[in-house]
């Protein structure tokens, strides 16, 4: 007896887990959509990648390292072969750093290292034939109308920053719209298939009107009137019963389509919605602006940008630059280079360089140009951020009004429960006709469908809501 009674218990825990296995929870199915659905792996990879690539504007003002190594061999025809000889040969060798800083400065710190070998030259006059010569050099340049100071250059940084966060927050905004359309056919899922429960019941209450009509008119008691009416509200359920079959094929095409699954059949078993639920369900809560704003004001960021770039290369150049060198030569290398790091042989030249563009007109036309551009371009991130604020206000709006109407719904609802219950007790005691209960309960699947609608506004809401709440995805 022991023995039986612990297979039972046994069995009843295998029963209970395999039907907790066949649930697919809300945050399973994101689960599934999240690792399945291509359009949101591709977003979050792009969004990632945008955001690494955000970060190599610091590139542009990084030090680099640069050289070179060049052979030359000039056999051309002299105008003096004692002095110049009849062929030149070279070896050089660079190696160095240069920056461009935000400041508009170009920086370069490079040795120079170079081989020559003079053939054919007379002995008397060309007394080292072949010989080193070693260069450490510092070159300087800034810029103060073009690029004045750096401008065009933080303009880029810029640029470069605002494209890639706005596609970064363009991505994350198509990650966060993909999860809330997936949780809406979740939920619509969940209803649809309530939504056939009802109307099959409606559909079996109309049919048991029809049948009890039939009855009485066969026995002339009642007249075919009522039975043809009868027979119209069971072909009316037959049509309800189809739409939610429809509806109930199209939401299992959805469901599978955004975890992309083939076929239009869900085996797994979904949470149900109850009162309880929609009762304690709260608002979403808004936290910043929405990734699309965000997107929005980057890519206004990038134009004012580019904007800016365009402006500076209309600007007059005027640069400053300088050069100073340490130099040494010998027919030995090694001597070569430590004359080059002595300062008995430096060399150095200042100057300036100056250009203008000569169509004054255009040049003012084009930054005009550039000015209303970047106004447009506030005034569009304006439009947005007033889009958003309106959009919140509505939702916020809907999402009140549907809680209300399915409290409203609910009332309805257990007002018809309680009637037909009511009508029941009153046909078992025969106080009333099977008709009637019937009836009754037609009102009672009707009050059911409206209270499946109203469940249905209120989660379609609150999932465009969630667009809104800035967690992680």
């Amino acid at each position: 007896m022991k023995s039986l009674v612990y297979m039972i218990c046994v069995f009843i825990v295998l029963f209970i887990s395999a039907a907790s296995a066949d649930m697919l929870r809300l945050e399973n199915y994101l689960d599934q959509v999240k690792t399945s659905n291509h359009a949101f792996r591709s977003a979050k990879e792009i969004g990632s990648a945008s955001e690494l690539i955000s970060e190599k504007n610091i590139l542009l003002v990084f030090p680099s390292v640069f050289g070179q190594v060049q052979q030359l061999s000039d056999s051309r025809e002299t105008t003096n072969p004692i002095f110049q000889g009849d062929k030149s040969q070279a070896l050089n060798y660079q190696l160095g750093i240069s920056e461009q800083t935000p400041i508009g400065l170009d920086a370069k710190l490079y040795y120079d290292m170079t081989k020559t070998k003079i053939s054919g030259a007379s002995s008397t006059f060309v007394q080292i034939p072949s010989y080193f010569e070693g260069k450490a050099v510092l070159e300087l340049k800034q810029s103060l109308l073009k690029n004045g100071f750096g401008e065009s250059v933080r303009a880029h940084l810029d640029l470069i920053e605002s494209q890639a966060m706005a596609q970064s927050y363009s991505e994350r905004f198509k990650m966060r719209t993909t999860l809330a359309d997936a949780e809406g056919v979740y939920w619509r899922l969940t209803l649809a298939r309530e939504s056939v429960e009802v109307t099959q019941e409606s559909l079996k209450r109309a049919v048991k009107i029809r049948d009890w009509n039939d009855r009485r008119t066969r026995l002339q008691l009642a007249d075919k009137s009522d039975l043809l009416q009868s027979e119209a509200v069971v072909r009316l359920r037959e049509m309800e019963l189809q739409s939610a079959l429809d509806e109930l094929r199209a939401a299992s095409q959805a469901f599978n389509l955004a975890r992309e699954v083939s076929g239009d059949e869900v085996v797994e078993k979904l949470e149900k919605i109850s009162a309880k639920k929609i009762e304690a369900l709260l608002m979403p809560k808004r936290v910043g602006d929405r990734e699309d704003v965000l997107a929005a004001k980057e890519q206004s960021q990038a134009s004012i940008a580019s904007n800016r770039m365009d402006r500076s290369t209309l600007k007059p150049q005027l640069d400053l630059y300088g050069t100073y060198s340490l130099n040494g030569r010998d027919r030995e290398q090694g001597e070569s280079f430590s004359e080059s790091l002595g300062t008995t042989r430096p060399l150095w030249s200042v100057g300036v360089r100056f250009s203008f563009p000569l169509n004054v007109v255009a040049a003012f036309d084009s930054a005009k140009g550039h000015r209303q551009a970047q106004v447009g371009a506030e005034l569009a991130v304006d439009r947005k951020l007033y889009e958003q604020e309106r959009d919140w206000q509505d939702l916020t709006r809907k999402f009140t009004e549907a809680k209300n109407r399915f409290a409203f719904a609910k009332a309805i609802e257990d007002a018809q429960t309680e009637k037909v219950m009511h009508e029941r007790s009153r046909h078992e005691k025969g106080r009333t006709t099977t008709y009637q209960v019937l009836m009754f309960e037609q009102d009672f699947a009707a009050a059911q469908l409206n209270r499946i609608r109203a469940e249905a506004d209120v989660y379609k809401v609150s999932a465009a809501m969630k667009t809104y709440s800035g967690e992680k995805l």
